[in-house]
């Protein structure tokens, strides 16, 4: 059986795609299959529901978390919400 390794995107609010550059890091950890986004220098600017989307031709899955910020770099609550889409 061939392993298909899924392509992975990330996107705040359902509507920015999320690319690496100064604000956003995108990680994979290929030894443990992990990936992770890190957010630089964060700002209220950047609170919102940010989802993980894994797509391959077997199917896709995706994880949602919202992140408030509240003054300069405090991050005040984060809640991660996981859904199975069937293909």
């Amino acid at each position: 059986m061939l392993l298909v390794l899924p392509l992975y995107s990330y996107c705040i609010s359902g509507v920015q795609e999320l690319e690496n550059d100064d604000k956003f890091e995108i990680e994979h950890d290929a030894n443990e299959n992990k990936h992770s986004l890190i957010i630089s220098q964060i700002t209220a600017r950047e609170g919102g529901c940010y989802m993980c989307l894994a797509e391959n031709s077997e199917g896709s899955d995706s994880t949602m978390g919202f992140i408030t910020v509240r003054g300069e770099r405090q991050i005040t609550s984060f809640a991660a919400y996981q859904a199975v889409l069937a293909i």
